[in-house]
């Protein structure tokens, strides 16, 4: 199965994949639909794989996932010791390629993305009526 890892910043997904090449696409819904389109033109089997950055990274993981993408989190801490174990310097399109080579080589550190929109969606209204 082809893997798409992408680094998430709050601006830009900085993407690498061993089907569509790597580049850098806006961290917006426009930019999500843009990725998907490219890489479901591409191929129709593959994997969304990310680094865990909160509120940045749901949209487009939650987006992949609701496509029938399977998706998974790379965790920080992993990509933290292996740039380090690798002494490579912390840049986006870097750590969009050490995600890819980490769920190349490492596939069974991923985590499995659960999809729970609704606690979110619950949490960020119970939070706006303070």
């Amino acid at each position: 199965m082809a893997i798409l890892a992408i680094d998430v910043s709050k601006n830009y997904l900085s993407f690498f994949s061993d089907f569509i090449g790597s580049g850098t696409v806006e961290n917006s819904p426009q930019g999500i639909v843009e990725l998907f389109n490219k890489a479901f033109a591409s191929s129709s089997d593959f994997s969304l794989v990310l680094e865990s950055t909160g509120v940045f990274s749901f949209n487009v993981a939650n987006f992949f996932f609701q496509n029938n993408v399977p998706v998974f989190w790379v965790k920080t801490d992993n990509i933290k010791l292996y740039r380090k174990i690798l002494n490579r310097p912390k840049t986006d399109k870097i750590d969009a390629e050490l995600i890819f080579s980490i769920a190349s080589k490492f596939p069974e550190s991923l985590v499995p993305f659960v999809n729970n929109s609704y606690i979110i969606s619950e949490l960020r209204n119970l939070t706006r009526l303070v």
